[in-house]
């Protein structure tokens, strides 16, 4: 980063933790890796060999601690998130987008999307994506499951939902995220907590009219008790007796009712596993959990046998627990001992990302 750039940035910014990459501070294929390496907790990207050599793009971000703020100017490109990515990733949030120029057209969970400039789009990172972009301009905003899923009525219809500009809902949220990446700068952390709700608060009041029609397309699926039932079981997951027969008492349901509810995620017991094993790659990959053995974070997490742990969580992430400390463990002295060039920006932006899901590592 330039010295110049950095002095106007830092005399416009306020006390949050912030990122600043120049558009066009690298060109080419020089600036591609940069911009991959940043977004790989959230995309594979990809754009035309004609094109690399010509590739800017241009990143700030802010951490609210409960959100985060990120605003990009970039070429246009590809950019997917499939198994493989969504495994990888300790990542388990909602990404809002607006574009403020160019444009945004592929699938989401199997369903086509195409946005323009000013549309606002929802992505579920736990959903596939596959979409390609005109050269942009947008801002994001980051906000953990457990903040949105409460406020929602139907959690399960917001990937790849899409809010229209000319709609009055569009336009008041559209406006809102505008507003906040453009004050981010002046945004002091004391506000930040607040500022935080009262922005996912109107992420949920304008995004739940434009799913009204999406539970009873559900084959009369009950997504009041669906998301109570996963509370539950995120409260539950180190009872290593949780399972369909406890769940099935708490919420006097039957079986075939259950299994009927948890369908699109697998099955219950592929769920329930899926959380423990999300939640063990939190932990593992952890600084708070460092001095703690994998296996008895895998025991806390409900796994009761370390061999068939261990061959769960490869099939599942495609690497051991113990690769995971040891990447983890870089990646923290990648942060240590970055330099000022503006190097640090992806290991930081990931490491922003894992700590949002902080409830999973308490």
């Amino acid at each position: 980063m330039q010295d110049r750039d950095r002095d106007q940035f830092s005399q416009r910014r306020g006390d949050l933790p912030s990122l600043f990459v120049p558009f066009g501070s690298t060109r080419g294929r020089a600036a591609f890796q940069d911009w991959s390496d940043m977004v790989a907790d959230v995309f594979d990207t990809s754009v035309p060999a004609t094109d690399v050599d010509d590739f800017q793009f241009g990143f700030e971000a802010w951490n609210l601690g409960a959100l985060l703020i990120a605003k990009t100017q970039s070429a246009g490109q590809y950019f997917q998130r499939g198994v493989s990515t969504i495994n990888r990733s300790t990542t388990d949030h909602y990404l809002i987008q607006i574009y403020e120029t160019g444009s945004c057209s592929g699938t989401a969970g199997g369903k086509e999307i195409d946005f323009a400039a000013g549309d606002i789009w929802i992505m579920d990172m736990t959903g596939e994506i596959s979409t390609r972009t005109s050269d942009f301009k947008n801002t994001n905003i980051v906000i953990p499951r457990d903040m949105l899923d409460p406020l929602v009525a139907d959690p399960l219809g917001l990937h790849g939902a899409r809010l229209d500009r000319r709609s009055p809902h569009g336009r008041i949220l559209g406006d809102h995220l505008l507003a906040l990446a453009r004050e981010a700068p002046q945004i002091r952390q004391s506000e930040a907590a607040e500022l935080s709700q009262a922005t996912v608060q109107l992420v949920a009041a304008c995004v739940g009219p434009s799913l009204d029609g999406a539970a009873p397309a559900r084959q009369g699926l009950s997504v009041s008790l669906l998301r109570n039932i996963r509370k539950f079981i995120q409260v539950h997951l180190s009872d290593q007796g949780l399972g369909p027969d406890i769940i099935c008492q708490n919420f006097n349901i039957s079986r075939s009712a259950l299994y009927r509810l948890f369908e699109p995620f697998g099955g219950i017991a592929h769920y329930v596993r899926d959380r423990r094993l999300r939640r063990c790659l939190r932990q593992i990959a952890s600084s708070h959990f460092r001095s703690q053995l994998v296996s008895e974070i895998a025991y806390r997490c409900g796994f009761t046998n370390d061999a068939s742990f261990s061959r769960a969580f490869r099939r599942q992430f495609g690497i051991s627990p113990s690769e995971v400390r040891a990447m983890a463990d870089a990646h923290r002295l990648a942060i240590v001992n970055a330099s000022d060039d503006g190097s640090p920006s992806a290991p930081i932006l990931s490491n922003w990302l894992q700590m949002l899901a902080k409830d999973d590592i308490d």
